[in-house]
């Protein structure tokens, strides 16, 4: 009887635990850490790395199927892989990460969407843009806006 063959993603998943958690696929290793994507990000990788025979080893089958994931939110210290892709999609998994409960102050995620979700305080956004319209009004009649006058004592 033949040997049955094993496929890429049959081998990585020896070391390589992938769980789907809604919108999202979680990619971990033990001891080296925690990564996440979209599912509709990593179908295909999934779809590519069954039609591929088994490498040399579980480490290097996985290390191949991360390579292909183009954007992905990783912890800090996850050695196996680092947070990739451009803002947008990086927005579209925190976005999804966030809807699933996941903290994401827990992971490494460029600077502009770390303060992502935070409640913005509406009064203090509002009287913000109200100074700046009466700060640009006054710059474009040419005027400076008027001091208090001293109080005499």
């Amino acid at each position: 009887m033949a040997k049955k063959e094993i496929s890429l993603y049959q081998s990585a998943a020896g070391k390589l635990r992938i769980a789907r958690v809604g919108p999202l696929t979680m990619l971990v290793i033990d001891g080296q850490g925690l990564a996440y994507c979209l599912t509709s990000d990593f179908a295909p990788v999934e779809k590519w790395a069954k039609s591929r025979p088994q490498g040399p080893n579980a480490t290097i089958d996985s290390a191949k199927i991360i390579e292909k994931v183009d954007v992905m939110v990783c912890r800090p210290g996850t050695t196996f892989a680092s947070t990739r892709g451009s803002t947008k999609p990086l927005e579209a998994v925190a976005k999804a990460m966030r809807a699933n409960g996941v903290d994401i102050k827990e992971f490494s995620l460029p600077p502009e969407l770390k303060d992502m979700g935070k409640p913005e305080d509406q009064v203090l956004v509002a009287k913000e843009a109200a100074e700046k319209k009466k700060a640009e009004a006054l710059a474009a009649a040419g005027t400076h806006a008027p001091t208090e006058p001293k109080k005499a004592t």
